[in-house]
């Protein structure tokens, strides 16, 4: 199997984040970026893909679950992800894509 190298780029709309007051918005990208670099390694979903959950989100980045439910939605609103396949009541976390709008 040949291995790609590469790195991954950074949407446009997270360059405009402000360094002090948008820290939680650039440690969730941060976040979303490690998903997506994952599952492009384990080959598990197609290109700019993850999982994502509002539990997960909240445990990993150690907020609460209210503060996850707002930062994805900003980030959806912000066009730097996008829902591919909401997830079910079992516990099946939702498919969102990173948004093509690179530098």
């Amino acid at each position: 199997m040949e291995q790609v190298v590469g790195y991954f780029k950074i949407n446009i709309q997270v360059l405009k984040f402000d360094k002090i007051k948008d820290i939680d918005k650039i440690i969730f990208n941060h976040y979303i970026t490690k998903n997506v670099n994952y599952k492009k390694m384990n080959g598990n979903l197609p290109r700019r893909q993850f999982y994502i959950s509002n539990c997960a989100v909240s445990k990993d980045l150690n907020i609460s679950i209210g503060k996850a439910k707002r930062l994805i939605k900003n980030f959806k609103d912000l066009n730097i992800i996008q829902l591919v396949q909401i997830g079910n009541t079992d516990n099946t976390p939702s498919v969102y894509e990173y948004s093509k709008l690179l530098t």
